[in-house]
Formats: C-alpha cells, sequence, structure tokens
C-alpha cells in the first residue's frame, strides 16, 4: 500500500517551507488563491504493477500466515505555476523545479520519497474569457516504497500425491 497522503503533506510541506509563493492542490473548485500560486497534482499516481515484483516474506504462527510484500512503486507529480505575469509565471515554475532537483531532493529523500527525473519546464496558459491565466509547469517522477500485507487462517491439512 502507498500512503498517498503521507506524500502528499511531505510534498506540500517542504513546497510551503521553502518556496513562495503558496502550493495548493490541483483541481480544487472551492479554493483558489490570489495570483501567484503553485499546484500540484498526482498526474500518474502508480504507473502500474508487475505481478511478483518486490520484496516478499512470509510470517507464520499456529493461527494464521502473513504474507508481506515490499515494494518500490513510481508515481508522476504535474506542477504547475500560475500567476498573471508571464515572467512571474515562468520564474516560479523555475524556482519550484530547481527545489526538487536539490533542496526538495533531500527533503524529500528523509521522507522516503526519492526524485527520478524532472521533465523540461513547459508553457501550460489558458485563455480565460478574454484574457490568458499565466501558467508553466512540468512533471517530477518519483519513486516510493510501499507495503502491503495479507493474513490468512486457512491451511492446506492434507494433500494426496500420485506418482
Amino acid at each position: 500500500m502507498i500512503n498517498f497522503k503521507a506524500i502528499r503533506d511531505a510534498i506540500f510541506s517542504g513546497m510551503n517551507k521553502s518556496l513562495e509563493p503558496q502550493a495548493i492542490e490541483a483541481n480544487q473548485a472551492s479554493y483558489k488563491p490570489d495570483y501567484p500560486f503553485y499546484t500540484v497534482l498526482f498526474a500518474v499516481p502508480n504507473q502500474g504493477f508487475s505481478p511478483h515484483t518486490g520484496v516478499y516474506d512470509n510470517e507464520s504462527t499456529a493461527e494464521s500466515l502473513k504474507q508481506h510484500r515490499r515494494g518500490q512503486e513510481k508515481m508522476t507529480l504535474s506542477v504547475s505555476s500560475f500567476s498573471d505575469e508571464g515572467a512571474d509565471a515562468l520564474q516560479n515554475a523555475y524556482n519550484a523545479a530547481e527545489w526538487f532537483a536539490w533542496k526538495g531532493y533531500e527533503y524529500l529523500k528523509e521522507n522516503g520519497i526519492i526524485v527520478i527525473r524532472i521533465e523540461q519546464i513547459e508553457n501550460r496558459d489558458v485563455l480565460k474569457e478574454d484574457e490568458y491565466e499565466r501558467r508553466y509547469g512540468f512533471d517530477v517522477h518519483l519513486r516510493v516504497s510501499s507495503q502491503s500485507t495479507i493474513e490468512t487462517d486457512e491451511w492446506i491439512e492434507e494433500i494426496e500425491f500420485k506418482e
């Protein structure tokens, strides 16, 4: 299991302690701060599973069997900088990308999140009625640990074997 809430909290905590302006979760209809601000979106929350990858181990007692799987999962964040000025949006996007590459890399690593790659910064402007909302953004690829447990109390008591 991936603890998405803990990952989200670590990312927002780190960004909001180190960067100006404020970072918020993307696609919130109820809250939008004044310009400038950042949004962060789990664009690809899990890049898929391959069966039987990871590390497996068993823990058995007389009453039950627990099977544990530990793995390294990949995900992609989309980070966007919003402003009413194009140069501000671009500068803030650059500052955020640099944070993920250096200070944020160390901070996130301490929280069990590894930055694998930071994609190029791209223009993401949107025309809203008669004006453009200035946006620049990039994607960040991360690796995080996951752990799952399955417990069973069903046992095979005996089997028949024919040669």
